[in-house]
């Protein structure tokens, strides 16, 4: 049941991660493009890294103190895959879809038509990777190879991610 809770919460961090771009005051933005980064996708790393940390992780760690309570040590790799692969939809929807800087689009920019279905989507992939981690649930070996994957792919994500170049950047901003 306390498992369960590390994927439900999802739906917090999708939709802090769809926020993300947004902004009342977008018109500050340009900001970003006259400081020395040589790469801007670390600002949008750092964006996403910091909107993990404030929406999602004080609902995993209480959820993680929880488990650890009533469940046990035995408990704790199952819990490290639990948020590993939240951090990699997360991550997987970060890189697919944003090549703007955080806070630099108005607040009521609708040229997402069908974002409601997408985060509907992102909710049943959440749900679907939560009921291969029940599969495996009693399998520790498998769990924490899951885990060390699940990692891995958050780290090469994040790395490219991170090397974003300008032209991406400017690409977008033509675009909308």
């Amino acid at each position: 049941m306390l498992m369960t809770a590390l994927y439900i919460t999802s739906f917090l961090l999708i939709t802090a991660i769809n926020q993300l771009t947004q902004s009342e005051k977008e018109k500050a933005s340009w900001l970003y493009f006259i400081a020395p980064v040589s790469q801007p996708g670390a600002v949008i790393n750092g964006a996403f890294k910091a909107t993990l940390l404030k929406f999602y992780m004080p609902v995993a760690v209480v959820t993680t103190v929880a488990a650890l309570f009533f469940l046990g040590l035995p408990a704790l790799p199952n819990l490290i895959l639990g948020v590993l692969n939240q951090m990699l939809i997360t991550a997987v929807v970060v890189y697919a879809s944003y090549r703007v800087f955080p806070f630099s689009l108005p607040q009521n920019n609708n040229t997402r038509s069908g974002a409601f279905l997408k985060n509907l989507f992102l909710l049943m992939v959440s749900g679907l990777i939560g009921i291969g981690h029940y599969l495996v649930y009693n399998i520790t070996g498998v769990v924490i190879i899951f885990a060390l994957l699940s990692a891995l792919a958050i780290w090469l994500l994040l790395s490219s991610i991170k090397a974003t170049p300008w032209s991406t950047i400017i690409r977008a901003y033509a675009e909308t």
